[in-house]
């Protein structure tokens, strides 16, 4: 059960139905079709005797946050809350959690039996591409004033709101920005300062603070990005961080030459 408490939003599934019902609404911007696309994609779950009960919760939370619930909604809570289902597991556990468990319910279904007197408005799909194209060479003025330089590897637009750019930066550091030559040989940046184990500095850079940074990124040029440069990466960084492993790792390797 991935619950870190009684009420009905402190529940990861639960959490899960309600943002993917908020992203259907900005995406289809309909309350019918976002109830319906939301049902859909989650039919394996409602069948599950766990999740299926967390999901109408979730669902109806989800309605009820933009006016009311539906009545089909609104009738399968009614189930739930008034057979007790869904409550094996709380059941299991301690008697005092059951108990407010039980009260979390009748107050939620309380609550969605009436129309919410302050809907929120619906929310609206703002698309946001990522801020650089494949192959851009980027330079960087890092706060001491010197100059890093990185190679954007991927421009990914999966995500509308979200878009996001794979950035690789390359071993340089100078009191002089880079040129277009300075990126031809593409020679990726290894971090071994630290815990860092010779790791290419590789990160996904999305669309969120960079705009307070971009005087301190400037386009150079475009290379050719190739089937052989690096093309993925677990890690997430903000724009303040591009660069600064060119800065930690020339001073690691001066402090111990």
């Amino acid at each position: 059960m991935g619950a870190w408490g009684y009420k009905i939003k402190q529940d990861d599934f639960v959490c899960d139905v309600i943002n993917s019902f908020k992203q259907k609404l900005k995406e289809t911007g309909c309350f019918e079709l976002a109830t319906k696309e939301v049902i859909k994609s989650s039919s394996v779950e409602i069948e599950d005797q766990d999740d299926g009960p967390l999901f109408w919760l979730g669902l109806a939370s989800a309605q009820w946050e933009y006016g009311a619930c539906h009545d089909s909604t609104y009738e399968q809570v009614k189930v739930i809350v008034e057979k007790e289902i869904g409550l094996d597991l709380w059941k299991e556990g301690d008697e005092k959690i059951l108990v407010a468990r039980k009260n979390e319910l009748a107050d939620f279904f309380k609550k969605i039996s009436s129309v919410n007197p302050k809907p929120k408005k619906l929310p609206k799909l703002i698309k946001r591409k990522p801020i650089y194209n494949k192959g851009d060479c980027l330079s960087v003025e890092l706060e001491n004033g010197q100059y890093a330089a990185a190679i954007v590897l991927y421009a990914d637009h999966s995500d509308i709101e979200y878009g996001t750019n794979l950035i690789g930066v390359i071993n340089y550091l100078s009191d002089n920005e880079p040129g277009p030559a300075d990126f031809s040989s593409k020679n990726w940046l290894v971090v071994t300062h630290h815990n860092w184990n010779g790791k290419i500095n590789i990160a996904w850079y999305g669309t969120q603070g960079h705009r307070k940074f971009s005087k301190n990124i400037t386009v150079i040029g475009s290379i050719e990005i190739s089937k052989d440069d690096p093309n993925q990466s677990w890690s997430h960084s903000c724009w303040e961080n591009l660069g600064r492993q060119a800065y930690l790792q020339h001073k690691w390797n001066n402090e111990n030459a």
